[in-house]
């Protein structure tokens, strides 16, 4: 599987609403990022509500780290 540093998007735009752990790359974590901030700048939120996508990200990721360990 062909892998995609995420990192440099975060880099680029350090008011992103969530930066990934250096360890997570990948096309589907970075397509999750960008459609989270998309909605979170696109759309007036409550602090609240962009506190859940954070969780919900958070969350994703460390799915992400499981499924990547077990395809090792």
């Amino acid at each position: 599987m062909k892998k995609y540093n995420i990192k440099k998007s975060t880099e680029e735009n350090p008011d992103r609403l969530y930066k990934p752990a250096k360890s997570i790359q990948g096309r589907e974590f970075g397509l999750l990022e960008q459609c989270v901030n998309t909605t979170a700048d696109n759309r007036e939120i409550s602090e609240d509500d962009r506190e859940s996508l954070t969780f919900f990200l958070e969350l994703v990721k460390e799915a992400l780290i499981a499924r990547r360990k077990i395809d090792q």
